[in-house]
């Protein structure tokens, strides 16, 4: 379990992607580019700044089961470079 608790309004913030690429899934504060890259097969969200919210998110997370070779095929997968540059490509150019 990664856990991360960021304050700031990080648009793709590494941390999170590598965990993801590893296999751990990742509780996130909801700030940034954070939610954009956790759903309900890789994590769990909680709202930032709230010390009973955090802890529920990594106490749920601590006792769900988790398919960790799935979170990890998936992440590298949707963050692989030819991905990237392909939603670059179509997203700037329209190829």
């Amino acid at each position: 379990m990664s856990i991360v608790p960021s304050q700031w309004y990080e648009n793709n913030p590494l941390s999170v992607v590598e965990s993801l690429c590893a296999g751990t899934p990742v509780a996130g504060s909801d700030m940034g580019g954070i939610p954009e890259l956790i759903d309900s097969g890789n994590g769990i969200i909680f709202q930032p700044f709230e010390k009973e919210a955090i802890a529920t998110a990594i106490t749920t997370a601590m006792t769900r089961q988790w398919d960790h070779a799935a979170i990890a095929r998936n992440a590298l997968q949707r963050f692989s470079p030819e991905v990237h540059i392909g939603t670059l490509l179509h997203e700037i150019y329209g190829i």
